[in-house]
């Protein structure tokens, strides 16, 4: 009888033995899969935030364009430096090139250009000094539309005013 209890508790400890072992590899591939779980996370979540950088960037990009757009308004004045222009048929007698420096008001504004309309020049050459082709001159920068890059904006106190208090404003 004490073999068959001695037996018997020997397979009792041995099933447990197997259990305990069964449950220790469960908990082991259990534990695996939480930190295979983790790492996929870890990947995602970095995903996540070189995502949110590049849209963080997207949208300062779009805001310093914005300003661009809508920092330079209809009045704003600037110039168009060493402008090209030409006096006479090219080619015959009396044909001159020359430069001016125009100074202009901001009349209309998109994305790429300005309309433009010139108030004044400057020139060294002596035929743009002449005063019969003055208003000729200034008149054939009016109403024109001129690429954003040639003109150079005036940031006068008044412009910067009026710039800190747009941006006051849509803080």
């Amino acid at each position: 009888m004490n073999e068959t209890i001695i037996l018997t508790l020997s397979i009792v400890a041995f099933l447990l033995l197997v259990a305990n072992m069964i449950q220790y590899n469960a908990a082991y591939d259990l534990r695996n899969e939480v930190r295979e779980a983790n790492e996929r996370v870890a990947l995602k979540e970095k995903e996540v935030k070189e995502k949110i950088k590049s849209l963080e960037e997207e949208v300062k990009s779009t805001r310093k364009t914005r300003e661009e757009i809508l920092g330079v308004c209809p009045g704003d004045r600037g110039i168009i430096p060493s402008y090209g222009l030409s006096y006479g048929a090219y080619g015959e007698k009396g044909y001159e090139s020359f430069k001016v420096t125009y100074e202009v008001e901001i009349l209309e504004v998109s994305a790429g250009k300005f309309k433009v309309k010139a108030t004044g020049y400057t020139s060294e050459a002596k035929i743009a000094n002449e005063s019969k082709n003055r208003k000729g001159i200034i008149d054939f920068m009016k109403d024109k539309w001129i690429d954003r890059s040639t003109v150079e904006i005036v940031v006068d106190d008044a412009k910067r005013r009026g710039d800190k208090i747009d941006r006051i404003l849509n803080e």
